[in-house]
């Protein structure tokens, strides 16, 4: 539909006796800041005219039909009248009755003059109505109009690309966001993007980007897993909003990669059905094996999608055509697929290869579905089936010729001389027009042009199209046009024509003008996107032909069109109408190429640069030399290559003896480069191994070199080089207070002996080269922060040394990254922290947080049951309230409105819709329990019954959930309500059994959530805490037991500290002490907490851990509340440590100085050798964490390191595979749960980690079907 408004009004006298008082003046309603009274407005519609009768038109109206938001809206008013010398024109914009826009200009007769007005940028949605009114200088309306408009909100296109159609896992998104005005202008403004999970979650958003260049650049790093599914990018600019999906799916890698290759289309009538088969292994090298090629005929109702429905194996019943094939190339006859599955006209067959390859003893298969068709040709109108013609003027009609499948007719396989198109024009007066036989061109579209005759009896017309091929009629290749004839009053006729067939910017445009009857001038508009945005009047001069040139401007693109009429003798408007496209690229645009092809001077990097004027867009694109070979007129040759083992002084070459025999214990080696030449057919590959020693453990490079005859390539392969045996490890921890002492000396004891070898016996304490000794220091009572770097995320393998990819992994590295954060923006160290390294930080959080919000679940499945819920291991069946109201508090915490402009923004609808899930499983009694299986069974499982209905009270499990709720009852809505309710309903269940408990976690956890809801009871179970406390050597802490303080030596001057021993229960008392901490915290006894926070960083089992995932939560978060409320009790820190050991030859090493600028950074000492003791000299002013990590291997079972309780018996049966030189390992595992410790009938989940030997490995895709087959019961994650 063509978006503008044409109006012409014949005017016509009134006679009217109106006196001058009601007269409407011109002050209302356009006056200047005068709002007129709304009777006024009310009359407009039935205004009194004094304008003279008479045949002709008074004045011509055109303006937009659709008005934007910042739109400038041209209203083109021209006075046909010629009696009205000078007219005062007043256009308005009104929504109902509020005038939105309005503007005034004073014309004279036959001169089009635009009036101009900007729609606001905040125009809000309504009825929209443009009142176009004119008077004369003595205040009389001689006419007026009002036309009801279409606003549209949307005043930006905005496009989005991505880089690839589909992800995985660990991938990056990199996309862009391009805002264009209707004439593909750039937006130079701010936009907002969002990344939108598959839960409809946002995961990451940018707030007032600017689009410095006119769009916007963005990229987005998944983690290593993540929620599978549709996710999608939002862009938002002004009130335009756009949204493009992606997929991600879930992908692992197979050892062997299987492609079947054929047309996706074939012709029954081809002889033979041909394809290709290709195998490679994950290096790109090819397979040597057998395939087994199977066909099925797809049903019509079966969907195929190979990544969702399994492929039916070869020997599944039903027809099919099974062959065995030892090449890559296969060839089946038409005539065996019609046999086994008949006409295959418009039907599809699935081709199944199955590969297996002998040496490595792998099956792999891979389909390729392709449809079959008949030969069909088709003929079609470009433009319209029916049309509308004019005597006197041209009329063309485009007509493609296709195949059956719409492609493109290819006349270069026929004779050209013989196929042709045959075009009949046909009048219902009985004229018919000479038949023209058109021959193809190769673009298959054929251009039918003719004048129309001057019939006035003429109505209808009719093309007929038939296509000829060999000179016989196709009897499918027909089609038909029926044309009306334009229905004029006055038998008066305009058409428009251009004969520029590319419009381009800043080139001309030629337009030809012709009518029927002469008229003394044409007025034209042209108008693109509703817009006109050129106007301009044609004199004829005496002619009824004329031609004029337009420049094209980029308000014309990306499509326009021109409106040319003028008004009969008679009074009849005539029009003409034609749309063209505009190419928005320039040709007067000069850029300039620069190419420097040693960008940094190795040959490696081209750099391309491009000058040209301000706003000009430059591509670039670029293909690699070697697939530049694989063009027409180059072949694969027979290649020589040398491969070069480099030296180093960390390995030795492994020299191969007679029948590649060679000795495990012993083998024969050798130092410096090796050589390598290998012959290489063409097309081929080859695999060679190259057999080496390491000599030095830790990482090292080993460096292969390559060179051919026209090309050198080095690579160097980073490895590590571990020792054999069980790692022992051992921690010591202490937390040195300088604040009122300017000096605290320690020794720390190395547990290592000097000598790793019992005298008189071949017997190794532990393996010889294997101990490290490491000492970690860093400021104040909460860090280390970040231990492994900035640059480096934190996650459960680095902070407790577990593999974890359920959601407490997850959880535990988002909220430790965020704890860090909190005390490096709030605590000492905001000194030495700035934006961009909270931004770089930040990121990495959005990429825990990705993770997590993978085990979220809000798809409104299961009548919305789960939505709002998280699950442990992403089972929907398995939601927890346990989980939910952990992740709830993290959520929270992590909630910051400054990093909200920076890379984290927490959804503030998935803390509402996980605190609506915890509220809707709340019992009637105020409690909650939890309705899946209990998952901590150490700190939720209930310990304690109601004396009435013998129910468990589950209080620490609802003294979790209280404390989520009370932390989030800042989020808005209808909610506010219900939280509150269930909180009070909670509390007071608390309040009701808190008295009778005995177990120090559900103590610790319910006074704390007694204080978080102010309850009247807090201060007596507080009192009641207190008398439960433990003191130690280390400090204070609460726990069913004593356990026992880190054990300090006296061998020497000063007293020595002994590595911690593991303690049973030992989670379970960090836990309860973390929680009393805080609340300490909450009740400001600030100095009281001091003791708490010594025994808490006494416990590390790691540098930046200590038991298990939900301890260190909690036991990170009291200490970074601690450090920031207790940060001005040292305004300055100045700390030395000395550091020395007593194997050391210097004792007096240089200082490790802490204050405010470097207390985030974590030092290091390491030691060598290692045995002995370590002497720490601290001195100055502050607080610091000094910790001691040891670690030996050892070979023997006796010598591992005791657990402090047997929760499993563990037994594990390993078989060797007899067949492929053991090659193969059968781990055989068997776990029984001992319920000592806490008197359940079952565990908890747990953990177990089997290492497997060096040089053996297991795929990724073996494991994850022992979890979604059901192969090992209970298994949720491999």
């Amino acid at each position: 539909m063509l978006k503008f408004l044409l109006l012409c009004l014949n005017i016509c006298v009134v006679s009217t006796n109106f006196s001058q008082n009601y007269r409407v003046r011109r002050q209302s309603p356009f006056a200047d800041g005068v709002q007129p009274p709304s009777y006024l407005y009310e009359s407009r519609r039935i205004l009194a005219t004094n304008a003279h009768r008479k045949t002709e038109s008074n004045y011509m109206i055109v303006g937009p039909k659709l008005v934007r938001p910042s739109d400038i809206v041209s209203v083109w008013v021209t006075i046909l009248n010629e009696q009205w010398a000078i007219t005062n024109v007043a256009v308005s914009l009104f929504n109902q009755n509020d005038e939105i826009a309005s503007n005034e200009e004073r014309l004279i007769p036959n001169i089009p003059t635009a009036i101009i007005f900007q729609v606001p940028q905040n125009a809000p949605n309504g009825s929209y109505t443009i009142y176009v009114r004119g008077t004369l200088p003595d205040g009389d309306v001689v006419f007026y109009n009002e036309t009801n408009v279409i606003f549209h909100a949307k005043s930006l296109s905005i496009f989005i690309q991505l880089d690839k159609p589909m992800y995985k896992n660990d991938q990056e998104v990199h996309f862009r966001c391009i805002p264009v005005y209707s004439d593909l202008r750039g937006y130079f403004s701010t936009v907002n993007v969002y990344i939108i999970g598959p839960m409809n979650n946002i995961l990451r958003r940018w707030v007032n980007f600017q689009t410095s260049w006119g769009y916007v650049e963005l990229s987005y790093k998944f983690a290593s897993f993540i929620a599978f599914g549709t996710y999608s990018i939002r862009c938002e600019a002004q009130q335009s909003a756009a949204e493009k999906t992606f997929l991600v799916d879930f992908f692992l890698q197979k050892k062997i990669e299987v492609n079947v290759s054929l047309p996706f289309f074939i012709n029954i009538e081809s002889p033979t059905i041909n394809g290709i088969i290709t195998a490679n292994y994950t290096t790109g090298r090819g397979v040597q094996g057998f395939v087994r090629l199977t066909v099925r005929l797809k049903s019509l109702d079966d969907s195929f999608e190979p990544a969702v429905n399994i492929i039916p194996v070869p020997d599944a019943p039903g027809p099919k055509l099974d062959y065995e094939y030892k090449r890559a190339n296969f060839v089946i006859p038409m005539v065996d697929a019609t046999r086994e599955f008949g006409d295959l006209t418009n039907r599809e067959l699935i081709f199944t290869a199955t590969v297996y390859d002998p040496i490595w003893n792998e099956t792999t298969n891979s389909s390729f579905l392709t449809s079959f068709y008949k030969t069909e040709y088709r003929i079609k109108f470009l433009n319209r089936q029916s049309g509308v013609f004019k005597p006197q003027m041209s009329y063309t009609a485009n007509i493609a010729v296709l195949n059956g499948d719409q492609s493109r007719f290819r006349i270069a396989d026929f004779d050209r001389s013989t196929t042709y198109v045959r075009v009949q024009t046909n009048f219902d007066t009985g004229l018919s027009l000479a038949s023209i036989d058109y021959p193809i061109p190769d673009d298959s579209i054929i251009k039918h042009e003719f004048v129309i005759p001057n019939q006035n009896q003429t109505m209808y017309m009719s093309i007929r199209a038939e296509l000829f091929v060999n000179k016989e009629f196709i009897q499918t290749a027909f089609i038909e046009q029926r044309s009306v004839r334009y229905r004029s009053r006055s038998q008066t006729y305009i058409q428009i024509t251009t004969s520029t067939l590319e419009p381009r910017i800043d080139n001309y445009m030629i337009f030809t003008v012709n009518v029927s009857r002469y008229c003394p001038q044409v007025h034209y508009h042209i108008i693109s996107a509703s817009r006109i945005v050129y106007t301009d009047t044609i004199q004829m001069r005496d002619s009824r032909q004329q031609t004029v040139y337009v420049a094209v401007t980029r308000r014309m693109a990306p499509s326009a069109h021109i409106l040319a009429y003028f008004v009969d003798v008679t009074g009849e408007l005539v029009a003409d109408v034609i749309h063209f496209h505009v190419n928005i690229t320039s040709d007067t645009v000069a850029l300039n190429l620069t190419i420097n092809q040693r960008k940094d001077l190795t040959g490696n990097t081209v750099e391309l640069l491009a000058y040209g004027p301000p706003q000009a867009r430059v591509a670039f694109a670029g293909t690699e030399y070697a697939q530049y070979q694989l063009y027409g007129g180059n072949d694969f040759l027979e290649m020589d290559a040398l491969i070069i083992l480099h030296a180093s002084p960390n390995y030795r070459f492994i020299n191969i003896d007679q029948d590649g025999q060679v000795s495990a214990f012993a083998p024969r080696t050798s130092d410096g480069q090796h050589h390598v030449l290998l012959i290489i057919p063409s097309s081929s590959s080859r695999r060679i191994y190259i057999p080496i020693v390491p000599i030095t453990a830790g990482k090292f490079d080993v460096t292969i070199e390559g060179i051919t005859g026209i090309q050198r390539h080095i690579v160097p392969i980073e490895i590590e080089v571990v020792y054999e045996g069980i790692t022992n490890q051992y921690s010591t921890s202490t937390l040195f207070s300088l604040e009122y002492t300017p000096r605290q000396m320690i020794e720390f004891d190395i547990i290592v002996p000097e000598n790793f070898i019992l005298p008189l016996r071949n017997y190794f304490l532990y393996i010889p080269g294997s101990p490290k000794a490491t000492v970690y220091i860093s400021g104040d009572v909460a860090g280390p922060y970040f231990w492994e770097g900035q640059d480096k995320e934190l996650t459960s393998d680095n902070l407790i040394f577990k593999t974890v990819a359920a959601a407490e992994g997850a959880l535990i590295g988002f909220a430790s990254m965020v704890y860090d954060i909190i005390y490096l923006r709030q605590g000492h160290g905001a000194g030495g922290f700035d934006q961009d390294k909270l931004s770089q930080l930040l990121s990495k959080v959005n990429i825990e947080y990705n993770r997590l919000m993978a085990f979220y679940f809000d798809d409104g499945s299961d009548n919305g049951v789960h939505d709002g819920a998280f699950s442990n291991f992403g089972w929907k069946n398995e939601t927890s309230v346990w989980l939910t109201s952990w992740v709830l508090i993290a959520l929270k915490d992590a909630t910051q409105a400054e990093w909200e402009q920076y890379d984290l923004f927490i959804d503030p609808r998935v803390r509402a819709k996980s605190s609506k899930w915890i509220i809707t499983h709340q019992t009637n009694e105020g409690s909650w329990r939890e309705h899946s299986h209990i998952l901590d069974r150490e700190k939720f499982q209930s310990l304690l019954h109601s004396n009435d209905t013998n129910l468990p009270l589950n209080l620490s499990l609802t003294a979790q959930a209280v404390i989520a709720l009370k932390m989030n009852t800042d989020i808005n809505g209808l909610i506010k309500d219900d939280m509150t309710d269930a909180i009070d309903r909670g509390r007071m269940w608390l309040e009701q059994y808190y008295h009778i408990i005995v177990d120090s976690f559900e103590l610790a956890i319910t006074t704390y959530a007694l204080h978080i809801c102010n309850s009247p009871e807090k201060d007596n179970a507080f009192n009641l805490l207190l008398k439960t406390q433990r003191t130690s050597a280390d400090g204070i802490y609460w726990s069913n037991i004593d356990l026992p303080s880190n054990r300090i030596g006296y061998g020497t001057v000063t007293e020595h500290l002994l590595p911690k021993e593991e303690s049973e229960l030992e989670a379970h008392a960090i836990a309860s002490t973390s929680f009393a901490l805080l609340t300490y915290i909450f009740r400001a006894q600030i100095l009281l907490g001091k003791p708490i926070v010594t025994w808490l960083q006494a416990r590390r089992n790691f540098v930046a851990g200590w038991c298990s995932s939900y301890d260190s939560f909690f036991a990170l978060r009291s200490l970074v509340n601690y450090a920031i409320r207790h940060g001005n009790t040292i305004q300055a820190y100045n700390l030395r440590v000395n550091i020395s050991s007593s194997t050391s030859s210097s004792r007096n090493s240089e200082p490790i100085s802490i204050n405010n600028e470097n207390i985030i950074d974590l030092k290091t000492y390491s030691l060598d050798p290692v045995h002995g003791r370590v002497f720490i000299d601290t001195y100055g002013v502050g607080y610091s964490l000094v910790q001691m990590i040891v670690t030996a291997n050892v070979e023997y079972p006796e010598l591992i390191r005791p657990i402090p309780y047997q929760g499993f018996d563990l037994s594990l049966n390993i078989h060797l595979s007899q067949k492929y030189n053991f090659s193969y390992l059968i781990y055989e595992p068997c776990v029984t749960w001992l319920p000592n410790p806490i008197k359940s009938h079952r565990s908890g989940w747990s953990i177990f980690t089997i290492e497997i030997p060096t040089g053996y490995t297991i795929e990724e895709r073996f494991l994850k079907d022992l979890v979604g087959f059901g192969i090992v019961r209970n298994l949720r994650d491999a």
